[in-house]
């Protein structure tokens, strides 16, 4: 009853913002790969733009461990972030 016009048929190309394609492998098989590059391309600059430079906010810390095993934290008594910092967070998870 009803038609529709199908466009652009064929293997995906792109899915998600990430480029797929097919990728042979040694045993003569084929295997799907995805790409996250133009993803990354896009979200990077926008995170060093507001947090600064990756390479610095990941640099290896000088220490063995996070924190020293005997450490037993107590209750976080610091303030709930403002909305528009609690966005900001949500954005980067999101990003990640």
């Amino acid at each position: 009853m009803h038609k529709y016009r199908l466009k652009d048929v064929g293997p995906p190309t792109k899915y998600l913002g990430a480029k797929m394609g097919p990728h042979r492998l040694e045993a003569g098989s084929t295997a799907w790969s995805m790409s996250a590059e133009a993803y990354l391309k896009k979200a990077l600059p926008e995170i060093e733009r507001k947090c600064g430079n990756i390479i610095n906010m990941f640099k290896k810390s000088t220490l063995g461990t996070p924190a020293p095993s005997d450490f037993h934290p107590g209750m976080d008594q610091s303030d709930f972030l403002e909305e528009e910092d609690f966005w900001l967070y949500q954005c980067y998870i999101g990003i990640l």
